[in-house]
């Protein structure tokens, strides 16, 4: 399928940059056909990997990860689609270090997909508050609450072919992980998804190199569109 895919997306952008240039009704439709053509990638991308996990054949490097570090590679990925939506994500603080265990580019892929989600469902100028607690019997808790628009978030049949496709990669990744996939939740006008991963403690050396990593002066700091 990406053979065809990838002709159709490098025909389509020699035609945007040829000359004469395309007219403003050419242009319009050739970023239409750009836009699917990524798109169409993207569902491929997910619906192998998926695949791939049902059938035991996608590998894990499951190890102490710190968490801190994640969230900021996470904030730094989505930064230009907030500012893009009009939307603020707010990262609550970490003060002490904090290890969970998984495999570190699956789990920022978890958590850019969950944010990803959030950021195109959320009303404009909203924000989205994402959480991380540690529980006594050694889990940490990730939420990711993001506010509704009214009338529900605007959708069309292929958006949420995607969505569907999306949450069942989180929750195949997240259970690879030896985690606990949460649901979807709707408090009111803020909507929200949920899962934890087992709480690790690397020695106290490990702990000292990353302790500075994500402070209390980060404390609610946010991306704003």
């Amino acid at each position: 399928m990406r053979t065809p895919l990838g002709a159709i997306l490098g025909f389509a952008q020699l035609m945007e940059s040829g000359r004469p240039a395309p007219s403003e009704a050419q242009r319009r439709s050739l970023g239409l056909i750009v836009q699917a053509g990524w798109y169409l990638e993207k569902l491929i991308s997910m619906t192998r990997e998926l695949a791939q996990l049902e059938s035991g054949s996608l590998s894990l490097d499951l190890e102490s990860v710190p968490l801190s570090q994640v969230l900021m590679d996470c904030r730094t990925a989505i930064e230009a689609q907030a500012r893009k939506r009009g939307v603020s994500v707010s990262f609550t603080s970490i003060d002490t270090p904090c290890f969970v265990w998984a495999d570190r580019c699956r789990l920022r892929q978890v958590l850019v997909n969950c944010l990803s989600g959030a950021i195109e469902d959320s009303d404009l100028n909203g924000t989205i508050v994402v959480s991380c607690e540690a529980r006594r019997s050694g889990w940490i808790d990730f939420r990711i609450n993001a506010p509704q628009p009214d009338d529900g978030p605007l959708q069309n049949m292929t958006g949420r072919e995607s969505t569907e496709i999306s949450v069942r990669l989180v929750r195949s990744l997240i259970q690879s992980m030896e985690g606990c996939p949460g649901v979807e939740t709707r408090i009111g006008a803020r909507k929200g998804y949920s899962f934890a991963l087992k709480q690790v403690f690397p020695p106290m050396a490990t702990d000292r190199q990353q302790g500075s990593v994500y402070s209390s002066d980060h404390h609610a700091d946010a991306i704003t569109g």
